[in-house]
């Protein structure tokens, strides 16, 4: 295990900006354990984001990653945060909605959706994102499938 005097200086505020995260993320699910859960696509959305955030802080604190893993870390985590604080920001709205999806809705979801994919490729591998792009392109190409499954 590394000493603090080895680690280098963005290894350090990343260390400790994740470690502020993780209270508040477990401050927030005392909160709603407490207070009850909030409603519609919100909760789902401060979780969501809250591990994308310490997901890929933490790949960006380690050492042993480059400087530009490191950076793109930082630019997908910012893209998921973003992502999931669109759909909580808009929670009411789209209810409203009824279903009907416009394009900024269309635009934050792929960019969430590939940050997600992103994350499980780093963490489980490959094998969990083929079986994820399989299962959406069927979303979109199962009408077309007559007979095959």
């Amino acid at each position: 295990m590394e000493t603090l005097e080895k680690q280098s200086l963005l290894s350090k505020i990343g260390n400790k900006i994740y470690v502020v995260f993780a209270v508040l993320f477990v401050l927030f699910h005392m909160y709603t354990a407490f207070f009850g859960a909030f409603p519609g696509v919100t909760q789902k959305g401060i979780h969501l984001g809250a591990i994308l955030l310490m997901f890929f802080l933490s790949e960006m604190a380690s050492d042993k990653n480059k400087m530009w893993y490191r950076i793109f870390s930082i630019i997908v985590g910012i893209a998921g945060v973003v992502g999931c604080a669109y759909y909580v920001l808009i929670d009411a709205e789209m209810q409203n909605r009824l279903g009907v999806i416009t394009k900024p809705d269309t635009i934050f979801g792929i960019m969430l959706l590939v940050v997600v994919i992103i994350a499980a490729y780093r963490v489980v591998g490959a094998s969990m994102c083929i079986v994820t792009l399989v299962f959406i392109a069927y979303g979109f190409l199962g009408k077309y499938m007559h007979g095959i499954l």
